[in-house]
């Protein structure tokens, strides 16, 4: 019986996320801050971290994800509040963008709003 404890608890130790030993291993998120709800210019870039989620058995932002968004109109005046944080260059093929409210947007989060290939969705034109 105590052999069995033992071993359940190194292997739990070991588990990415287990009681914060893993939270390191979750690679820092690194985004694009955009003004005016994702269509306006880009102001600049956004790091986030990331920590082990065990709902999702994967990594996320640690707070939500409101997060990015968050540290993109904390971190740039200009964003006035309505800042969307993308994870890539605006129009580009691929790229989804957060509000404010943590919602995603584009095809990454297969946002069906964003339209096919060449349409304009909520992040601008998407080129393939």
């Amino acid at each position: 019986m105590k052999l069995t404890v033992l071993v359940s608890l190194l292997v739990m130790v070991s588990i990415p996320g287990f009681a914060g030993f893993g939270y390191a291993d979750c690679s820092d998120w690194h985004g694009s801050c955009y003004a005016n709800a994702g269509k306006g210019s880009l102001l600049g870039s956004v790091t986030c971290g990331m920590c082990w989620k065990w709902k999702e058995l994967s990594c996320d932002w640690c707070s939500g994800s409101t997060e990015p968004a968050a540290h993109c109109n904390s971190q740039y005046s200009a964003c006035q509040g309505n800042c969307w944080a993308c994870n890539g260059t605006q129009g580009s093929y691929g790229v989804s963008c957060w509000d404010t409210g943590g919602n995603c947007h584009g095809s990454w989060c297969k946002d069906t709003s964003v339209g096919p290939i060449g349409n304009t969705g909520p992040i601008g034109p998407i080129k393939k």
